[in-house]
């Protein structure tokens, strides 16, 4: 492959991290997450750093579990990567991206609370009619 056709098709892959519908969100926040630069990442799944690019560009696998099997499958045998790799790769991926969703409705909802909060609660005496 020329280096023009590389070029683009790293181009094409950083463009497709803002997709869902693309593995390159996946494995990139995996990248950061981790701290891995590509030869790394490889390594991990096994496979030539120079097929990121290509795996970066395919859709995501489904989230249905036979399914999310089926084309994690198809994956590891087009790119002669290791499956487990990959699918841990993506469920953890989703993991840290839903606790991260979690942690921004806390944070809103944590304002609320504090509001909330900022009136004194009644004491048990107070709710007896006894005062200390």
């Amino acid at each position: 492959m020329s280096s023009n056709s590389s070029d683009a098709l790293a181009r094409a892959a950083r463009r497709a991290e803002q997709q869902p519908f693309f593995l390159a969100g996946v494995l990139a926040a995996y990248q950061d997450a981790n701290r891995l630069d590509d030869v790394a990442l490889a390594a991990l799944l096994g496979c030539q750093a120079a097929d990121l690019t290509r795996l970066a560009l395919c859709r995501r696998p489904a989230t249905e579990q036979a399914r999310f099997l089926a084309d994690i499958d198809h994956l590891a045998q087009r790119f002669q990567l290791r499956g487990d790799q990959l699918a841990m790769i993506i469920r953890q991926v989703d993991a840290l991206a839903a606790i991260q969703r979690q942690l921004q409705v806390s944070d809103t909802g944590a304002g609320m609370l504090r509001a909330a909060r900022d009136h004194e609660e009644p004491t048990a005496t107070d709710e007896d009619g006894q005062h200390g």
